[in-house]
Parts: structure tokens; C-alpha cells; sequence
């Protein structure tokens, strides 16, 4: 599909959005730009704003609390409306104005809830207000609960819900996003790594969805992956391992913190958070085998090593690398080590007339006959080396790939085994926690021809 033709199918879905789902995904989009991108774009959207009036008005207005405070005075069904026309246009910083948004916010939500009335407009109220770069952590926390409000209204009455099944992950999703844009995460990224990359695993997933992902924004059906899967490599996949151990009510909690403090979670923690007893209990217990994951890496490596049943080594690293993983921070002499090592290993294998998509297509019931030794050495690339740091749970994970490669490469064709490898390493390609220096490697033992 051509460029244009694949603007063409976006623009497409962009139509059939509303406006703060519409703003929603630009948002989205725009947070994998460059900053030299982000001012290009900032540029061209004030020259073409600058001649326009009514929307000046607008904003003079969306930053005055006085015109703000008069709004008490109006129906719930007229303020509803001013405050979706009005909030977006608040400035960052204006805080006399954002309290009054903040006390007509509650009195709003309460009201659509309890009579059923609005609640479209409400969610995207909350969504809006949830990412606005005017709010701060404390007034998130105290419009959090609204969410859970939001999704037990409606799916007690469907009359509102717009046909989507998944619409109040919506809200969740765009709070998590909110996260995102704060000084402790990402922010805008650095200019080596401006492209829009995601994929199922990375925003909701994606969702985990997201990757993947994260809790998908809209309907599946009616939005791209690459859409559904916003989120960085400190949180990838939070909404979507909460929602395996169904707690995903509790991801908007969790979308405001960074990956540090999430494994840091205690029950006291969560219990000022009014957090259930039985929802405490079990975060913190799914919290601890987080934490023991590299050391479960290492034992699935030495299970391989030790002829173990391959095909459990495979499930297990399907089941984590759903789990919340961070990027590891290399200190640079290793990350260059690293590189020199990947060339090393991936020039090695490319040499080779031997690949996973041939072994898996060729079908063959011989054993080690006609691998060549270079191939093992190249699946083992970093292997043999130093032990992995603590910490650096995607080298971890590599290692381990690079371990059953050699045992896939040595033993009887398994058809099932090869494709769960597979698609194993199109998961990690697709994950933002790899370096580039991981992911070029595991490409190279795929070698799909």
C-alpha cells in the first residue's frame, strides 16, 4: 500500500471519531515525534490559528475563573457543554482558573451519573481532563474514582454506550496517556528515537495490550493497532497484565506511577488508595513474581542447557513478556561491547544456509545432521559471555532466546516449538524494552528467507 493510500485508510478512521477521540489520537501520535517535529508542527498550527477570532474568545474565556465561576449558576445540561468547549483551551499554569474547573467537575460527573444523563460527554470530560497538561498528579488522583463510577453506570445501562464494548477503557487509557506526557516518564522523545513504532504490545493493546498491550481506546474493529498501543517501555503492558489478573478497575491507579515505584507497591500503599483487601493481597503477591522473573530467566536457561522440555521454556516466556518490562539503562562501554558483539554474532549467521523458516518449512525428521557448528555459535552470541546485570531483564530474556535457539537449531524438528519461536521474537522486535542491538540479533536467529 502506498503512503498516500495508507493516509487515506487513516483518515478514513479519523472521520468517524468524535473530537476527543480525535484529539485523542493525535495526541497519541504526536508523543512519538521528534522535538524538532513537535515545533514544526506547533508552527504550523499557530500560523494557521492566528486570524482566528472566535477561537481567541474562546480561550480568553476558558482562562478566566471569574467567567468560569458564573457557570454554577447554569443547568447541568448547558455547563456539561462549556466545559467540553472551554477545558481544553485552559493554560498550563493558570491555577485560579483550573480550581474552578475542578470544582465543577465532580458537581457534573456526580450529576450524569446519578440520572443517567450524559455520559459520553462525560467520559470524554474526564478524558480530557485527565490529560490536560494543566492538571496535576493530585487532581488526577482525585478524578480517578470517577472512572470506576463511569464503567459500573454503564454497564448497568447500555443506552449510552455507543455500541463500543470497551469504552470505559477508554478513559483508563487516556489517564495512563496523561502519565506519560508528566517530567518523571518519557515526555517527548530524543531525537534518536522519534518514529511512531508500536506495536500490538506496545499501547493497549497496545495491549496490552497494547503491547501488548495497553486497555485498547476504542473498539478493535474500528481502530488500527498501531492506534490501540500507546505507552512507553517503562509501562508496557500494565493495563493488560492488570486486566489478565483482572484487576484492570485499578489501572488508572497504576498509570500514575513510574515502573519503580509500582514494584515498590506495598499493601499499606494501596490501602490508602481504598484499594480492596483481596485486590491489595494479590498486586502485591503478582508484584513479587515481577520481581523474580530474572531469576526464573535464569533457571529456564539452565533447564535448556540441561536438555528440558522446550516447549514449557516457550510458554513461560510468552506469559512474561506480557508482564510490565522496563528498558534497561546500559552504561556506555557495555552498550558499545554490545554492538561489536551483535556484528560479530549476526555476520556469523548470515553466512549460514540454515534458518528457522527453513527448518520449519523443510520439516525434516533428522537430528543435528546438517547444522553447521557456526549456527550454534551464533544462536549462543552473547551467551558465553559475562553474567547479565541485575536489573537488565530484556537482556535476560535474550539470553535465554539465544539458548533455545541453539536447542532448536541441535534437536528434532518440532513445527509447534519453531512457531512459538517465531512469533516469540516478532514480540520482542515489536517491544520497546529491547535495544535495537537485542532485537537486530534475535532478527538474525529468525532468519526467515
Amino acid at each position: 500500500m502506498m503512503f498516500r493510500d495508507q493516509v487515506g485508510v487513516l483518515a478514513g478512521w479519523f472521520k468517524g471519531w468524535n473530537e476527543c477521540e480525535q484529539t485523542v489520537a493525535l495526541l497519541s501520535l504526536l508523543k512519538r515525534v521528534s522535538r524538532t517535529q513537535a515545533r514544526f508542527l506547533q508552527i504550523c498550527l499557530e500560523h494557521s490559528l492566528s486570524d482566528c477570532t472566535e477561537l481567541h474568545i474562546l480561550e480568553v474565556e476558558a482562562n478566566d475563573p471569574a467567567f468560569i465561576n458564573q457557570w454554577h449558576q447554569e443547568s447541568k445540561d448547558k455547563v456539561i457543554m462549556l466545559l467540553l468547549t472551554h477545558l481544553p483551551l485552559l493554560k498550563p499554569g493558570n491555577i485560579d482558573a483550573k480550581m474552578e474547573y475542578m470544582k465543577l467537575l465532580p458537581k457534573i460527573l456526580a450529576h450524569s451519573i446519578e440520572n443517567n444523563q450524559h455520559i459520553e460527554e462525560s467520559r470524554q470530560l474526564l478524558s480530557y481532563a485527565l490529560i490536560h497538561p494543566a492538571t496535576s498528579l493530585e487532581d488526577r488522583n482525585a478524578l480517578a474514582m470517577w472512572l470506576n463510577h463511569l464503567e459500573d453506570r454503564t454497564s448497568g445501562y447500555g443506552g449510552q454506550s455507543r455500541g463500543r464494548p470497551d469504552s470505559m477503557d477508554y478513559g483508563q487509557t487516556l489517564y495512563h496517556q496523561r502519565q506519560n506526557s508528566d517530567d518523571k516518564l518519557n515526555g517527548w522523545q530524543n531525537l534518536r528515537d522519534s518514529g511512531i513504532c508500536v506495536s500490538a504490545s506496545n499501547w493497549p493493546d497496545k495491549n496490552p495490550a497494547c503491547e501488548n498491550g495497553h486497555l485498547p481506546l476504542y473498539s478493535s474493529v474500528s481502530v488500527p493497532t498501531t492506534i490501540n498501543t500507546i505507552g512507553t517501555s517503562t509501562t508496557t503492558n500494565v493495563p493488560a497484565w492488570l486486566k489478565s489478573l483482572r484487576l484492570h478497575k485499578y489501572a488508572a491507579l497504576f498509570s500514575q506511577l513510574t515502573y519503580e515505584e509500582m514494584m515498590g507497591l506495598t499493601e499499606v500503599q494501596l490501602e490508602a488508595q481504598n484499594v480492596t483487601k483481596g485486590a491489595r493481597h494479590k498486586i502485591v503477591l503478582s508484584i513479587q513474581k515481577l520481581k523474580e522473573r530474572q531469576n526464573v530467566l535464569r533457571s529456564l536457561e539452565k533447564d535448556i542447557l540441561e536438555g528440558g522440555n522446550l516447549r514449557n521454556a516457550l510458554q513461560e516466556l510468552h506469559q512474561m513478556i506480557l508482564t510490565p518490562i522496563k528498558a534497561y539503562n546500559f552504561p556506555q562501554t557495555q552498550n558499545i561491547d554490545e554492538q561489536r558483539q551483535d556484528l560479530d554474532s549476526q555476520s556469523s549467521l548470515m553466512s549460514s544456509d540454515s534458518s528457522m523458516g527453513n527448518r520449519l518449512s523443510d520439516g525434516k525428521d533428522s537430528a543435528t545432521g546438517g547444522i553447521q557448528q557456526h549456527n550454534v555459535t551464533g544462536c549462543e552470541g552473547e551467551s558465553g559471555a559475562a553474567p547479565v546485570p541485575e536489573g537488565d531483564l530484556p537482556g535476560q530474556f535474550t539470553r535465554v532466546m539465544g539458548k533455545v535457539c541453539t536447542q532448536l537449531l541441535v534437536s528434532r524438528p518440532d513445527e509447534e516449538n519453531i512457531s512459538s519461536y517465531l512469533q516469540l521474537i516478532d514480540k520482542c522486535v515489536g517491544h520497546e524494552a529491547f535495544t535495537e542491538t537485542q532485537k537486530k540479533r534475535m532478527l538474525s536467529w529468525k532468519q526467515q528467507d
